[in-house]
């Protein structure tokens, strides 16, 4: 089996991963031993969540873990009966495919306080759609976003206040950027640009809203979204610094893919795709006077925190 754009979650005793393969699904690791553990399947244990996993797992508060997956949607599954260590399988609790969340999405999950999940397809008719899962399974509301391409990557964060934001991409004279959503799905607002953001964005503690884009720009909106209050070409800064790599790189000759990480004291952590030559790529370290840390509530990255435990506590 294989990775596909999923970042593990894990405990104490425990690494929850999802993997991708017709025969993919969620197993559970020992982090002593790197043995398996457990595996997710249906009731009688004689099938997965058929194609693989396409995101998470995440985990509630209230322990339950949310994966998406190729050919059914959304699954949940009780963390508590995943961990053990007999390596048998572990029955899902309920699958969301009946509701129509059914469409295959790379982008990353988000969970509140009270358990819901927050996530992205795209639907049939390749229409980007923001959804809310409840933690029994009952789809709470699914919000359509129509001026925008397709997103197939990408992901969902959470502010303070319950704002949901999601990253889009462009396609022809559709713009991407970024949405942001209230709790019950209506649209706030949505910053375009005509730059395609494939990655997960971040929210600072003071509301800010930090990504990179595919043409290599990195952008920290105002917390209303109305305004880019920095803009950075990174392959052109990094072109003109004294780093040792300045040579290889030129302005606009990056991508951004992957998705930033924010540190307690501000520092952005990202890494940059070389247009080039990709094995000349990056992991970077940028500051900014407007970024001062993250918030100490809601989602406010990819997989929660910088440690990535997709967690909440």
């Amino acid at each position: 089996a294989k990775m596909r754009s999923v970042s593990p979650a894990f405990d104490d005793k425990y690494v929850y991963c999802g993997n991708g393969g017709s025969t993919g699904s969620m197993i559970a690791v020992d982090k002593t031993t790197g043995n398996r553990v457990s595996y997710l399947t249906n009731a009688d244990g004689t099938s997965g969540p058929a194609g693989g996993v396409y995101a998470g797992p995440v985990i509630s508060k209230q322990g339950m873990m949310y994966i998406m997956c190729t050919n059914y949607g959304m699954f949940g599954v009780a963390k508590a009966t995943m961990a053990k260590d007999d390596n048998t399988f572990s029955p899902w609790a309920w699958r969301a495919f009946d509701s129509g969340l059914n469409s295959g999405c790379h982008a990353s999950m988000a969970i509140d306080n009270e358990g819901n999940v927050y996530g992205m397809i795209y639907t049939s008719d390749l229409t980007t759609t923001i959804y809310s899962v409840a933690s029994d399974g009952s789809v709470r509301w699914t919000t359509p976003i129509e001026n925008t391409g397709k997103q197939d990557q990408g992901g969902v964060v959470i502010g303070t206040d319950g704002t949901v934001y999601t990253s889009l991409k462009s396609q022809g004279d559709m713009p991407g950027g970024i949405v942001a959503l209230s709790a019950g799905g209506t649209i706030k607002w949505q910053y375009e640009i005509s730059e395609s953001v494939s990655s997960t964005p971040v929210i600072d503690k003071d509301g800010h809203i930090l990504f990179g884009t595919e043409r290599g720009n990195f952008y920290i909106l105002d917390a209303n979204g109305t305004d880019a209050i920095a803009v950075l070409d990174v392959a052109g800064a990094i072109a003109n610094s004294e780093s040792a790599y300045a040579s290889e790189w030129a302005a606009t000759q990056g991508k951004f893919w992957s998705s930033p990480v924010v540190d307690a004291d501000g520092t952005i952590y990202v890494a940059i795709t070389n247009t080039q030559d990709e094995s000349k790529s990056l992991l970077v370290a940028l500051s900014s006077k407007y970024v001062k840390g993250l918030p100490t509530t809601g989602w406010p990255m990819r997989a929660k925190d910088a440690q990535h435990t997709a967690t909440v506590k």
